[in-house]
């Protein structure tokens, strides 16, 4: 049934790319658009790559806009997280890695928007983007394109086959529309050269640093720990924090943008006593919906300890390259 259903998914998809590609649909926003995303479903470390592109463009001197879907938030439609000065809602609102990203980057517009287009054209007509950033948005293809990053990890390859049988959003040939493929180290260049010719570049998600969820000081305190997750891909996690030099006495597991609660908040707390804890270490992800528990951690002397990733290029040449890519088509 999986291999069916698999197939009649595939057919759609590919019908519906038949007419993006001939333009059926497609809109243009008067700046360039640049796009992150993946062909498979999960995480492969679209949102600090999307901070990492968002940075560079900065540093040409361009105004930018982040225009994301918004996972797991509790509104509808085109909601400004961030006018580039101020955090204008909370993160239940804008939806956590959205959230994120308007609290990290300063000086960045951040809107969250189901509708790319919208949100794109808000930015531009309201706050002056000059160039705008789309999360997650390679398979979003109404708004049209001018940089299409693309995100690998093993299981595009290894999984190679559409929902529900394998975990591709759309068949690996569409890497063919991809101008940048970032890929880790266990997926050949060979392997992702088969179906494109953009360029290929290896990138690294590395911990920034450890930091006290109440102020965001730097941490050095290691020991036993509660380790807190409500992500893709919570075994890397755990590798993560083992080589941080934390003891994990145990990991309480939470499905992706999980809404956290007062009761999940008791969970963890409890959990921590029990195995008489007196650290939580959690994601950056995480920590933003955590925030707002600060004073019941507080109240049973738990630190929070937040742990901050980052995506960085191997080859230096990345940003030249981005930067090069974005000259010539501001020059068109």
């Amino acid at each position: 049934m999986r291999r069916l259903l698999s197939i009649v998914y595939g057919f759609f998809i590919r019908r519906r790319n038949r007419r993006f590609d001939a333009g059926e649909g497609v809109r243009r926003v008067s700046v360039p658009v640049i796009s992150i995303g993946n062909l498979s479903v999960g995480g492969t470390g679209k949102t600090p790559l999307t901070a990492l592109v968002t940075s560079i463009v900065q540093q040409m001197g361009l105004r930018v806009a982040i225009v994301s879907r918004g996972y797991g938030r509790s509104s509808k439609g085109v909601v400004v997280v961030s006018d580039g000065t101020t955090i204008n809602t909370d993160v239940q609102n804008a939806g956590d890695e959205v959230w994120m990203l308007a609290r990290s980057l300063s000086g960045c517009i951040v809107i969250a928007s189901e509708l790319r287009l919208s949100g794109a054209a808000r930015a531009i007509r309201e706050f002056g983007a000059q160039c705008v950033v789309l999360d997650d948005g390679f398979q979003h293809r109404q708004l049209h394109r001018d940089v299409d990053i693309v995100l690998v990890n093993r299981e595009t390859f290894d999984r190679a086959q559409v929902l529900p049988e394998g975990l591709l959003r759309e068949d690996i040939s569409g890497l063919g529309r991809a101008t940048i493929v970032c890929r880790p180290r266990d997926v050949r260049e060979s392997e992702i050269r088969a179906y494109t010719d953009a360029a290929i570049f290896e990138m690294q998600t590395l911990v920034r640093d450890v930091v006290k969820l109440r102020d965001d000081e730097g941490v050095s305190q290691r020991g036993m720990a509660i380790l807190v997750s409500g992500i893709a891909h919570p075994d890397r996690f755990v590798a993560t924090a083992e080589s941080l030099g934390f003891s994990i006495a145990e990991h309480i597991v939470y499905r992706d943008h999980h809404p956290y609660t007062t009761a999940d908040v008791e969970e963890i707390v409890r959990k921590a006593l029990k195995q008489q804890c007196s650290i939580v270490v959690c994601t950056e992800k995480d920590a933003v919906k955590l925030r707002a528990f600060l004073d019941r951690f507080n109240a049973n002397s738990l630190l929070v300890c937040v742990v901050r990733i980052e995506s960085r290029p191997v080859d230096s040449s990345f940003a030249p390259h981005l930067r090069e890519l974005l000259r010539t088509k501001i020059a068109d």
